[in-house]
């Protein structure tokens, strides 16, 4: 599936009409309610390719139905029945979610625990987001309030520097809460920016409700490619999961998930890589490729599961993509 999409031709002058029913002034408005730089939005609204995931993000804003005003080229729509993630990841409550025991049991209990951090780690679609997607469901169910935000969404220059990068994170967890808060209209230029971020969590984010809040981190090796901010981002998250332990900090549990290495030097005490329950997600095993095979409706030989875990192994995503062929 392509990582990229664009409006349909037939849609633009539509979605353009949609910003003022919507009660959305001009792109400027819409870029900062969404959390993308204003380029994007614009190329968005001007029918030119965008990510994956801001294209779904801007239609949700504008609620309108993104498969139906994507322009898929050449590609079939894809079957929300069976898919609603990006390349190929799949929905946890879609049949074709497979799970490994006991990662989910242990990652469900965890997380209904105050002072809660869940770090996933494996290499590229092995099923890190899907995890995530399933950890936020299953805290959905019991009445939290459940968010996920995507490193790999966010445009270049939200890593300019810190402060654009917290930002960036308030204002796409607010628009995602639902809340109307712009994290500008709060920022103050007396406090420096992890104050600030911090700050707009306990003013503004934890006390929306009694609820925990389960935050969902995708894709943070992105903030590794810049060091001059990676370790002050870490140390965030390292503070607020200190803090997690006491007063209203208690309502905020975190996942985190990554697939390369750590490479930026960061102190022990000021790492959340070395805290909470560690996960590491491995290929499927043959049993759990003969349940996936299921799930696709087809009768496999015992020889014939044999020869694809020959080929591919067990890696979830490979497998799946040569069920799909």
């Amino acid at each position: 599936m392509t990582r990229s999409l664009k409006i349909r031709s037939d849609w633009i002058e539509k979605i353009k009409l949609s910003l003022k029913r919507n009660g959305i002034p001009n792109q400027k408005h819409l870029a900062t309610d969404v959390g993308l730089a204003i380029s994007t939005v614009s190329n968005f609204l001007n029918g030119k390719p965008v990510d994956y995931a801001s294209f779904k993000d801007i239609c949700d804003c504008l609620n309108v139905d993104w498969q139906v005003v994507a322009d898929w080229g050449d590609e079939p729509m894809p079957d929300q029945s069976n898919s609603e993630q990006i390349g190929g990841a799949l929905s946890p409550s879609a049949p074709f979610y497979i799970t490994r025991p006991p990662i989910e049991e242990r990652c469900t209990a965890s997380i209904l625990q105050p002072h809660s951090l869940i770090r996933i780690k494996s290499p590229h679609q092995m099923g890190k987001t899907m995890l995530i997607d399933y950890i936020l469901e299953q805290s959905a169910q019991q009445g939290y309030r459940a968010v996920k935000v995507n490193l790999q969404s966010a445009d270049e220059a939200v890593f300019v520097n810190l402060d654009a990068l917290l930002r960036w994170v308030c204002n796409k967890i607010s628009w995602k809460l639902q809340l109307n808060r712009i994290a500008n209209d709060y920022w103050s230029d007396i406090f420096g920016s992890k104050d600030n971020c911090t700050a707009f969590f306990e003013e503004h984010i934890l006390p929306d409700s009694e609820m925990p809040l389960v935050l969902g981190l995708d894709d943070v090796d992105r903030v590794f490619e810049y060091p001059q901010i990676a370790a002050d981002f870490f140390g965030l998250l390292r503070s607020w999961y200190e803090e997690s332990g006491m007063g209203q900090w208690t309502k905020l549990r975190m996942v985190i998930a990554h697939s390369t290495e750590i490479y930026v030097p960061l102190r022990s005490d000021e790492s959340p890589f070395n805290v909470g329950l560690p996960i590491e997600l491995m290929d499927f095993t043959s049993e759990q490729v003969q349940v996936l095979v299921s799930q696709y409706g087809l009768s496999w030989t015992q020889s014939q599961l044999l020869r694809l875990m020959e080929m591919v192994g067990g890696h979830p995503y490979l497998v799946s993509l040569a069920l799909m062929k």
